[in-house]
């Protein structure tokens, strides 16, 4: 099917089902089934059986199987297909050899042919029609002609064969016969179906090819460089050799504009590329080729004369050559996939994972388009259906037409100033350098292209030059210093002010061009109307290089500059802080008895509709210097665009106007032209025009949230303040040429406000009932309800997880895929709503035990022991095969632990620096009160008794720990009975809070650091180091005395897992749906779990060296953290019933790092006059 492109398959003597399963399960190579559609009715291992296939393109073309019927006895398969809106029956027959049965069976088809779709009647029947269907007359041969001939009148029913196909057509040659031979094998066309036939030959088979009616023609979008040549060893040396002397000889030339001798080169390397491609395939066909021909030339010449011996032996020579030559291509397809899924496969490569991913809905094509005017759509299936794409694509995209999605709109002046009156920041001097570059002037140098492509991910479609990325990553030293030139070159002739219009001269011309992918929108939107499909525009690789470089330069700043509740697209910053604090909030609102509404906002066609001179001015106004505003005025400058429908391009038009989706720069442009917005409601909000929540400070709550287009509004009372949020919305569309879709606002109201249910008159937003579902945030359901939420976020996903569980188990994979796929695909697609929405038991458990079957279940030879009475067992048990393949296990998913992780990560980063809302909610939700006496910080960082009888908790905690020494023998040495205080936690800050004995606050001593707190590494030297000349004097007032039996201890990293685990303990307490379990015991039940399982159970008794114990805290319990930020990493840290967290300055302030310090009690800890003695188990200090 692959060799001469058919979609679907009509194949007879297949034999018992076992063959045909491990034929489709070996596909081109191991790891690598047949992915098509199977209807097959097996037979024997000796006989009958017969199979239709349809190929996974058939899909993207349109093809979809509607029914499948099948005979018991291995000689019928009936498929039901619709082509577009054609609607095709194709009947497979496999008739019986024997004369008597077959005249029997033949009349037993027309119960398959009985339809109102149209017939294609194919198979094997054994027997002719006619005379001229033989070389010599057979009387077996000619039993059943009657029969067939029947049902072909019966049902209009023509041979697709005479008058189409070039000679007799003899599909089987006898060979003890000679001069025998027959068309056997045919195709039966009804009669709406004969028009269609475009063409039939023999290729290894009687191949139909026809031409449907009202269907479009599928184009090619255009010519892109194929891949394999950058990794063919011989190929891509001579590519690398033809681009270094093109480079060397454009070096050498007349002086030339930089951008010219740029696109210049990528001329000469597609053409390079195109003729080593042409070369190589017309090498690698030659041989096919020629046996087709030979074997087509035996054939016609047998035809002339049968009964001439030689010419049958020819034939038969020729075919048997074909056949070997078939297999020869097919083995080493097969070797070449083997050889590609040895080095890709079973692992976290794109390409692997590509092989579990289904055809996209918008691949299929689009049969007719709505042109804006026309009274009904146009069909693209006829003769001019080129000039109807065009006038669709201007119509609805042109920035000069009425109508057209990139159409620059008015824009109101004083509603930009008034927005932009309210900035709350503008960038310091070191921010506004670091955004013009090392130089200073803007300009680039080859090592921030350079990191700009290696934040490129592989395998994205190129643009006009048909250039991906893959090309500059492999040829980069070549290609690289001539794009530094052309990108500089740019940059010299870009202008600060001025119209943008007169920027393009200044790029290359290649760099003007965009392609525009149509993706279908899904939701039952009519496939007819552009407005369905969402434009991503094709740009050019080198392009969006650039625009990648100039988007890492804003990042900086626009961390500085944007609001922390923005949370997409700017480093560092995690989708989750915007979930969590609303979470928290509506929490929150719900304790301290304050109405509260939330406004879900749909902005429309948010990218495409941005003014670009909107983005100029924000820029400006918040202080980016002139480099950098040269840049965007060169990179938003006017271009020309295409649109791609079904392959074929529509003439260019205009784009002058909006963020290009697909370029790596519209995200963070996006964020910066959005802050006007934020800060101006921060304005309302401050000057009390627009009431919002008090958060637990007393401040005012955030009035708005984003997540890219996402956003929320959050007032105090829905009808009286709801109007003032959404007038300052409309202010934002009048200055920045946005649209909102009043008719997809969501609401849903919070703490004690009034029920909405309906669509609120006041801010046209719709608020669900209660028999709804309720609103997701950002995929999070926003009810109370944690079941529910639980039921809204699992439910469907548990019945997606087990179609892709379905789709994976085909392709046969090793155990170590296996484990490789549950852990990658299945269980990382729950990631994100582990985060916040803890599973019921009952749905953990069937996650669980999905994860168990899929790596059980096998066809492989080597895995015949897990499966057996069509049931697979995980052997051996869970607790061993999660152990490391080193420890004796497989790795598999310990998903109890990985979802106590993710979910402990909160508590983790509420110690980061940064001052989010989320935390301040966070914080006090765990310190409230809870009925049946204190839960949360407040008695957690106490010494005070426990609400159930037992000790201070630091003594339960610590008894917890000195169970487990057999663990590690001496790993743990008991408490010392010396004076001082025994520390469970190392005191890593200064804490400038507690008072001396004259009740003034400590001041710092001389050896301590001056820019802000100590680190642990510091810590440890000064306390670990004798000698008062280098430890400070009041580190034992800070600290406590320090014998050198505890120093060893503050090393131990043991403590610091302990302690982490402690506090998810408090976590996980907090998030229990049974509140009578908020108390003291369930924590230390919690932290003694957490220790099994995190450690002990997680590693099986391994050896817990210090290697493996010190990135353990932070890889467990901060999960998805970025690299940057967990150097920043602190934990929250208890000493002395204190919580400590750093506080990082505006950057550009004077000061340095602060430290916030949380008290359980109201006032300041006064410090003991002298150190008070350590109980047996230190059950005075703080955990």
């Amino acid at each position: 099917m692959c060799t001469y492109s058919s979609y679907v398959r009509a194949a007879e003597h297949s034999h018992a089902s076992t063959e045909l399963d491990a034929l489709l399960r070996s596909g081109a190579g191991a790891g690598l089934p047949w992915t098509g559609v199977v209807a097959y009715s097996p037979g024997t291992a000796h006989s009958c059986g017969v199979a239709t296939l349809l190929s996974a393109a058939a899909s993207k073309r349109g093809i979809h199987v509607q029914q499948q019927a099948t005979d018991t006895e291995g000689r019928v398969v009936c498929v039901d297909l619709d082509v577009q809106q054609h609607r095709l029956r194709v009947v497979n027959a496999y008739a019986p050899a024997q004369g008597p049965v077959r005249r029997a069976w033949l009349p037993s088809l027309a119960d398959y042919l009985e339809t109102d779709r149209e017939l294609l009647l194919g198979g094997d029947f054994n027997c002719v029609v006619e005379a001229a269907d033989e070389s010599v007359p057979s009387a077996c041969r000619r039993q059943g002609a009657a029969e067939l001939g029947s049902l072909m009148a019966a049902f209009g029913l023509v041979d697709a064969w005479p008058g189409r196909g070039r000679g007799p057509g003899f599909t089987h040659v006898a060979t003890n016969a000679p001069g025998s031979a027959a068309r056997l094998d045919r195709w039966l066309v009804g009669p709406a179906a004969q028009p269609w036939v475009a063409g039939i030959q023999l290729v290894q088979g009687v191949l139909l090819r026809l031409r449907l009616p009202d269907l479009p023609p599928l184009g090619r979008r255009g010519w892109s460089l194929p891949t394999y040549l950058l990794y063919h060893p011989s190929l891509l040396a001579q590519l690398q050799a033809a681009v270094a002397a093109q480079v060397v000889s454009l070096s050498t030339g007349e002086a030339a504009d930089a951008r010219d001798v740029w696109e210049a080169l990528k001329a000469f390397l597609r053409a390079t590329a195109d003729h080593l491609h042409r070369q190589h395939s017309r090498e690698q066909a030659e041989e096919l080729f020629w046996q087709q021909q030979t074997a087509a030339a035996a054939l016609a010449s047998y035809s002339l004369d049968t009964s001439v011996v030689h010419r049958q032996q020819a034939l038969r020579h020729a075919t048997t050559q074909l056949k070997a030559q078939v297999r020869k291509e097919a083995v080493a397809m097969c070797g070449a996939a083997e050889a590609l899924y040895g080095s890709q496969g079973e692992q976290g490569t794109r390409w692997f994972h590509s092989l579990g991913r289904a055809p996209r809905a918008e691949q299929q094509p689009i049969v007719c388009l709505q042109v804006p005017g026309d009274a009904a759509p146009a069909s693209l299936a006829q003769a001019d259906f080129s000039s109807t794409i065009s006038r669709a694509a201007t119509a609805h995209f042109s920035s000069d037409a009425p109508t057209g999605l990139f159409r620059p709109g008015a824009v109101d002046v004083p509603a930009q100033q008034t927005l932009l009156a309210q900035l709350r920041r503008t960038l310091p001097p070191e921010l506004q350098q670091a955004a013009e570059g090392p130089a200073g002037d803007g300009s680039f140098v080859l090592s921030e292209l350079a990191a700009a492509l290696q934040g490129c991910a592989p395998g994205k479609a190129p643009g006009t030059d048909g250039l991906p990325y893959e090309v500059y990553k492999v040829l980069w030293p070549q290609l690289g210093p001539l794009l530094l030139a052309a990108v500089n070159a740019a940059l010299g002739d870009a202008l600060v002010d001025g119209p943008r219009e007169g920027m393009a001269a200044a790029l290359p011309g290649s760099w003007l061009e965009g392609l525009i992918a149509l993706v279908y929108k899904g939701k039952q939107l009519p496939r007819e109307l552009l407005p369905s499909y969402r434009p991503l525009t094709l740009l050019n690789a080198d392009f969006k290089v650039l625009s990648k470089a100039v988007g890492n330069r804003l990042q900086g700043p626009l961390d500085y500059l944007v609001d922390a509740l923005q949370t997409a697209f700017l480093d560092g910053r995690w989708i989750g802080e915007n979930v969590l604090y609303h979470l928290g909030l509506r929490e929150y609102l719900q304790q301290s008895a304050q109405p509260g509404a939330l406004l879900l906002l749909d902005l429309e066609k948010a990218y495409d509709l941005v003014d670009r001179d909107w983005v100029l001015t924000v820029a400006q106004a918040m202080g980016f210097g002139a480099g950098m505003r040269r840049w965007l005025r060169l990179l938003l400058a006017p271009a020309t665009a295409r649109a791609c429908v079904n392959g074929h391009l529509s003439e260019p038009f205009p784009v002058r106007n909006g963020l290009t989706q697909g370029s790596p720069l519209s995200p963070p442009l996006w964020v910066l032209q959005l802050e006007p917005l934020t800060a101006y409601l921060h304005h309302l909000a401050s000057s009390g025009l627009l009431r919002t929540p008090s958060l637990p400070d007393g401040s005012p709550a955030p009035p708005v949230a984003h997540h890219a287009d996402d956003t929320k509004l959050l007032v105090s009372d829905a009808d009286v303040d709801g109007p003032v949020a959404k007038a300052a919305v409309q202010l934002y569309c009048r200055a920045s040429n946005g649209r909102e879709n009043a008719s997809k606002a969501k609401g849903v109201v919070l703490g004690t406000h009034a029920p909405v249910v309906g669509r609120h008159a006041a801010t046209g937003a719709y608020f669900p009932g209660p028999d709804e579902d309720p609103p997701k945030l950002l995929g999070v359901p926003l009810c109370a309800d944690m079941d529910r939420a639980a039921g809204l976020c699992y439910d469907t996903r548990l019945a997606s997880l087990e179609h892709l569980s379905r789709c994976w188990r085909q392709h046969e994979l090793s155990m170590v895929g296996r484990v490789h796929v549950a852990k990658q695909v299945l269980a990382n697609a729950l990631v994100y709503h582990l985060c916040f929405v803890p599973p019921t038991a009952p749905q953990l458990q069937r996650v669980c035990r999905l994860l168990d079957n899929f790596v059980a279940w096998s066809f492989l030879p080597e895995d015949a022991s897990l499966v057996s009475h069509g049931r697979a067992t995980l052997r051996p048990k869970c607790w061993v095969a999660q152990l490391a393949p080193g420890d004796g296990g497989i790795g598999h998913v310990d998903l109890p632990s990985f979802a106590a992780a993710l979910q402990a990560k909160t508590v983790a980063l509420l110690a980061l620096p940064g001052q989010q809302p989320w935390k301040l909610l966070t914080r006090f939700l765990l310190a409230a009160a809870a009925p049946a006496g204190t839960t949360g910080w407040g008695w957690v960082y106490s010494t005070a008794p426990l609400p159930q009888p037992g000790g201070p908790l630091s003594d339960r905690l610590l008894a917890a720990a000195q169970a487990h020494r057999h663990c590690r023998p001496g790993r743990l040495p008991p408490p010392p009975d010396v004076d001082g205080r025994a520390l469970l936690c190392e005191p890593l800050f200064y804490n400038p809070l507690i008072l001396d004995a004259a009740q003034e606050p400590l001041v710092p001593p001389p050896g301590w650091p001056a820019d802000g707190p100590m680190s642990l590494g510091q810590w440890r030297q000064l306390a670990a180091t004798p000698g008062a000349g280098q430890q400070p004097d009041g580190l034992d007032v800070v600290a406590g005395a320090l014998p050198a039996a505890w120093q060893a201890l503050l090393a131990d990293p043991l403590w610091t897992v302990l302690r982490l685990c402690f506090l998810h303990a408090v976590w996980c307490v907090h998030m229990d749906r049974d509140r009578t379990a908020h108390h003291a015991h369930a924590v230390v039940a919690h932290t003694v779990a957490a220790l099994r399982h995190l450690m002990w159970a997680q590693f099986r008794m391994t050896a817990l060296s210090d290697a493996l114990l010190e990135p353990l805290p932070t890889r467990l319990l901060s999960a998805q953290l970025k690299a940057d930020r967990l150097a920043d990493f602190s934990a929250v840290w208890a000493w002395r019933r204190v919580l400590c967290e750093v506080e990082l300055p505006p950057a550009g302030a004077a000061e340095g790092p602060r430290l916030r310090v949380f008290l359980s009690l109201a006032a300041p800890v006064p410090a003991p006059a002298a150190p008070a003695p350590a109980g047996p188990l230190g059950g005075q200090a703080g955990v």
